[in-house]
């Protein structure tokens, strides 16, 4: 194999190599960037239902008992991201509208060093889509659980991962281009010396 050849193999090869570990760098931080927008925004709508009927509760107490104002109050957000269960006296399911059952919910584990707010966080992986539940505890009567769906993180993260490997591959293949010819001019001298060398070697003068 020629020097030059050898050079170019080398040097294309640590080219790429730099781009791909960069590209896995800014995949890293991109995916938890769009992973903490996408928490963040979650739990600022569960904060803010959760705060409407904390204000309802408060100011008519009788309301916690009434499980007709309970399903009116989360019929009316016309989403279907909300669920509400009774614990005291038994435990009731009032608000589901979800496709995740009651046993599912008791059976998650909720991150407490996690505080959104005053809520309790868990992630749920569930029928190919990736969930992020969010969980309060009313006077220890009821529980209000806010499901958010982030599986658009990773399908910002599928765009974002073939436009960097795109950007990478065009910039790598431009580079070991530019190299070769750099090299071509470069090393042609120590080429003619090498062939030459080989030929006396052979006996060929």
């Amino acid at each position: 194999m020629k020097i030059r050849t050898r050079i170019l193999w080398l040097s294309g090869t640590a080219v790429l190599a730099a781009f791909l570990l960069g590209d896995l760098f800014l995949w890293v931080l991109a995916q938890k960037s769009f992973l903490n927008e996408a928490v963040v925004k979650a739990s600022q709508s569960a904060y803010e239902i959760s705060d409407r009927l904390v204000w309802n509760l408060e100011r008519n107490p009788s309301l916690e008992d009434d499980d007709i104002f309970l399903q009116y109050y989360f019929k009316n957000l016309h989403d279907d991201f909300n669920i509400c269960v009774r614990t005291w006296p038994e435990l009731t399911e009032i608000y589901n509208h979800t496709n995740l059952s009651m046993e599912q919910l008791l059976e998650l584990e909720f991150d407490e060093n996690e505080d959104y707010r005053g809520f309790q966080s868990a992630r749920l992986d569930w029928g190919g889509s990736h969930y992020m539940i969010f969980f309060r505890q009313q006077n220890g009567r009821l529980n209000y659980y806010r499901v958010a769906d982030i599986s658009g993180v990773w399908d910002k993260m599928r765009g974002v991962t073939l436009c960097m490997l795109a950007i990478s591959l065009g910039v790598g293949v431009t580079v070991v281009l530019l190299l070769s010819i750099f090299l071509k001019k470069a090393l042609h001298p120590l080429q003619v010396l090498n062939d030459t060398t080989k030929r006396m070697g052979a006996g060929l003068y």
